[in-house]
């Protein structure tokens, strides 16, 4: 699968990025002023966060206890998982291709970015494989912490035990090609032969969406939400709005016929009939200022009201 320039560039900036933020846009709504001495009172103020999905998109290295890092190449369906490893991240952060995994601490499937393979664990050490999709338990992990003396970080681990153990994604060879095994491990990483992934606890959401900026019109009652998938996506907004995905993954919406106030705003995304990963509530505030008036009564009913 040829990675697009959203993804080289995705590649190139989750590797070491800092962490992610949750952007949160404010804006308003004033009024004129009124007739006689009405005013309008300051605008309150209309914020609306950005909502992230539990899943993370980015380049997948991994990085063993012994300081070997190995970047995944682009899988076959049914075939063994394969890297290539060198002895630093530079000399293979350009070769590694772009995945998208339950965010740390979440369960989901491990998925080759824009495509329908999934990672696939069939209880067998050395079958790292990858299958069409599915939703079965051999394509459930878990983005797990690993805390052994070699390294910290998070590891990717079957959720399923066998024998009273987890099976943890390793790389298995000094070679290049390099392979991949599923080590058997606790659950909570302490075992040294478990590599972490490199830097996906700082990877971009795998599905986003907000309120673009400057977007809303309270008179018009309309707001327009921006937002990132997985490439190609069906985006449905409150169950009954579809948007496409393009081949980079960005979707846009206007909303129309929203109501004054706050409103929350069901967003989820599918590949293939199937939803990836939870939905995701986004919260659109169309906020009218209130209006204060004052006025100066006479006891002299012929004086006008001022």
């Amino acid at each position: 699968m040829h990675m697009s320039h959203k993804n080289r560039a995705r590649a190139l900036k989750s590797i070491g990025a800092a962490g992610l933020a949750a952007a949160t846009v404010v804006s308003g709504l004033s009024f004129g002023a009124a007739a006689s001495a009405a005013t309008a009172a300051s605008p309150a103020p209309q914020a609306v966060t950005q909502a992230n999905s539990s899943r993370v998109v980015g380049p997948w290295v991994s990085r063993s206890s012994s300081d070997v890092y190995t970047a995944v190449t682009t899988p076959s369906q049914g075939a063994q998982l394969l890297g290539y490893h060198g002895n630093s991240l530079s000399a293979v952060a350009s070769r590694a291709t772009v995945w998208s995994f339950p965010a740390a601490g979440a369960t989901g499937p491990v998925r080759f970015d824009g495509s329908d393979l999934c990672l696939t664990y069939s209880g067998e050490r050395y079958d790292v494989k990858t299958a069409t999709c599915d939703g079965s338990p051999g394509q459930q992990f878990v983005t797990s912490p690993v805390n052994h003396r070699f390294a910290a970080g998070y590891g990717v681990r079957a959720i399923e035990p066998k024998n009273g153990k987890y099976a943890w994604i390793s790389e298995s060879t000094n070679g290049n090609p390099a392979n991949f095994q599923f080590v058997e491990g606790s659950a909570d990483g302490r075992d040294p032969w478990i590599d972490t992934i490199v830097g996906v606890e700082n990877f971009d959401p795998a599905f986003s969406a907000s309120v673009e900026a400057g977007s809303v019109d309270v008179a018009a009652r309309t707001a327009k939400l921006v937002g990132s998938s997985e490439p190609n996506a069906d985006v449905i907004i409150n169950d009954t709005i579809p948007v496409k995905a393009n081949a980079e993954g960005a979707w846009s919406k206007e909303l129309t016929g929203l109501k004054l106030g706050k409103q929350s705003v069901k967003v989820e995304q599918f590949l293939n009939n199937e939803r990836v990963g939870d939905p995701i509530q986004v919260e659109v505030d169309l906020a009218v200022a209130p209006l204060t008036a004052s006025a100066v009564f006479s006891s002299d009913p012929s004086v006008p009201v001022l």
